[in-house]
């Protein structure tokens, strides 16, 4: 819990039961994608993004039948906002995108991506796995409705930790179900944060 807490103020996240923790960063985007993603949405991203979005994504539109849509970059490293406009066009369900490239180290405007996404319907999902600890993130400053992160590149901690923070107010179906620890007579796996999304024994080591 204390490390619940500290998260939520280094992240400014809305308090330390939005957090859910995981075994790394690409548990915590399989988590959102395939918790939001319903089948026949239109879900936005770009060019620059990890695997661990970009192949969730593809499994969506080829098992679920999701439209998946991606958003180019400029030749310096920036996010092309014409191509990014184009498929907001005539809305979107769901955009996913980095904070900053794990190749390049370009940092995008996730401010205006977001609010972008906003106008047209759709909810935004931030890896922050190259961004959490490396420079300030504040996920309430920047509009984001799940923010996931990593523990060990720049929170130092260790490998295999991980975990997402979910705005208040929005439901993310769990990925996995299993042992919470609480309700253990209940069929299905808690409905509330973070239990919901932490299905086993966590890395608490």
């Amino acid at each position: 819990y204390h490390a619940r807490e500290t998260l939520a103020t280094l992240l400014h996240a809305e308090g330390p039961d939005c957090i859910a923790f995981t075994a790394n960063v690409t548990q915590a985007l399989n988590t959102a994608l395939c918790g939001l993603v319903c089948p026949g949405d239109h879900v936005i991203t770009t060019v620059c993004e990890h695997n661990s979005v970009l192949r969730p994504l593809f499994r969506a539109r080829d098992l679920r039948g999701a439209q998946v849509e991606v958003a180019r970059i400029l030749p310096d490293g920036s996010l092309d906002w014409e191509s990014y406009e184009r498929a907001l066009e005539g809305g979107a369900n769901l955009v996913v995108a980095t904070h900053a490239s794990n190749v390049t180290g370009d940092v995008y405007d996730v401010v205006r991506m977001a609010s972008m996404a906003h106008d047209a319907g759709a909810l935004f999902v931030l890896d922050a796995a190259q961004t959490a600890g490396a420079m300030p993130v504040d996920m309430a400053a920047l509009g984001v409705d799940v923010l996931c992160f990593t523990g060990h590149k720049s929170l130092y901690g260790p490998q295999g930790t991980g975990g997402l923070i979910v705005r208040e107010g929005l439901e993310v179906v769990p990925l996995l179900e299993g042992g919470s620890g609480v309700h253990s007579f209940d069929e299905r796996q808690p409905s509330f944060m973070p239990e919901a999304l932490e299905a086993g024994t966590e890395n608490a080591h």
